[in-house]
Protein backbone atom coordinates (compact mmCIF):
# COMPACT_ATOMS: atom_id res chain seq x y z
CA UNK A 1 0.00 0.00 0.00
CA UNK A 2 1.23 3.39 -0.77
CA UNK A 3 0.90 6.75 0.52
CA UNK A 4 0.97 10.12 -0.87
CA UNK A 5 2.93 12.77 1.15
CA UNK A 6 3.95 16.53 0.92
CA UNK A 7 6.93 17.74 1.68
CA UNK A 8 9.73 20.78 0.83
CA UNK A 9 12.75 19.93 -0.51
CA UNK A 10 15.75 21.17 1.27
CA UNK A 11 18.30 20.84 -1.48
CA UNK A 12 18.67 24.49 -2.10
CA UNK A 13 17.71 28.12 -1.73
CA UNK A 14 14.87 27.45 -3.95
CA UNK A 15 12.64 24.64 -0.81
CA UNK A 16 10.09 23.39 -3.82
CA UNK A 17 7.02 21.70 -3.03
CA UNK A 18 7.12 18.31 -3.40
CA UNK A 19 4.01 16.05 -3.25
CA UNK A 20 5.45 12.48 -2.51
CA UNK A 21 4.35 8.60 -3.47
CA UNK A 22 6.09 6.39 -0.90
CA UNK A 23 5.83 2.57 -0.08
CA UNK A 24 7.37 -0.42 1.00
CA UNK A 25 9.33 -2.37 -1.16
CA UNK A 26 9.69 -6.79 -1.05
CA UNK A 27 12.44 -6.42 1.92
CA UNK A 28 9.87 -3.89 3.73
CA UNK A 29 12.56 -0.66 2.82
CA UNK A 30 10.23 2.36 2.89
CA UNK A 31 11.03 3.91 -0.81
CA UNK A 32 10.10 6.72 -2.70
CA UNK A 33 7.70 5.06 -5.67
CA UNK A 34 6.90 8.65 -7.23
CA UNK A 35 8.10 12.56 -7.28
CA UNK A 36 6.63 15.21 -8.20
CA UNK A 37 6.15 19.17 -7.99
CA UNK A 38 3.22 20.20 -5.72
CA UNK A 39 0.97 22.35 -7.76
CA UNK A 40 -0.49 24.10 -4.87
CA UNK A 41 3.14 24.99 -3.28
CA UNK A 42 2.95 29.22 -3.57
CA UNK A 43 6.62 29.58 -4.32
CA UNK A 44 7.42 26.62 -6.83
CA UNK A 45 4.02 26.21 -8.78
CA UNK A 46 4.24 22.40 -9.55
CA UNK A 47 7.97 22.86 -10.76
CA UNK A 48 10.32 20.01 -9.49
CA UNK A 49 14.06 20.15 -10.66
CA UNK A 50 16.07 17.50 -11.29
CA UNK A 51 18.03 17.31 -7.90
CA UNK A 52 14.41 16.89 -6.34
CA UNK A 53 13.59 14.34 -8.66
CA UNK A 54 16.17 12.32 -7.42
CA UNK A 55 15.85 12.71 -3.56
CA UNK A 56 15.67 9.32 -2.61
CA UNK A 57 18.78 8.16 -4.89
CA UNK A 58 20.39 10.65 -2.39
CA UNK A 59 18.67 8.80 0.74
CA UNK A 60 19.94 5.37 -0.47
CA UNK A 61 23.56 6.48 -1.47
CA UNK A 62 25.81 3.89 -0.03
CA UNK A 63 28.75 6.70 0.15
CA UNK A 64 26.04 8.82 2.13
CA UNK A 65 27.43 10.40 5.98
CA UNK A 66 24.62 9.26 8.50
CA UNK A 67 27.00 9.50 11.79
CA UNK A 68 29.06 12.22 12.82
CA UNK A 69 32.23 11.72 11.59
CA UNK A 70 36.14 13.37 12.48
CA UNK A 71 39.23 13.51 10.32
CA UNK A 72 41.94 11.86 11.65
CA UNK A 73 45.29 13.59 11.07
CA UNK A 74 45.88 10.53 8.65
CA UNK A 75 42.97 11.73 6.55
CA UNK A 76 40.39 9.15 7.35
CA UNK A 77 37.09 9.56 9.37
CA UNK A 78 36.14 8.01 12.62
CA UNK A 79 33.28 7.85 13.79
CA UNK A 80 32.39 10.06 16.92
Amino acid sequence: MSQTKTATCMLCEASCGLVVNVGHDEAGVLRVLRTEGDRDDRFSQGYLCPKAAALDDVRLDPDRVTEPMRRTRGGSFTRV
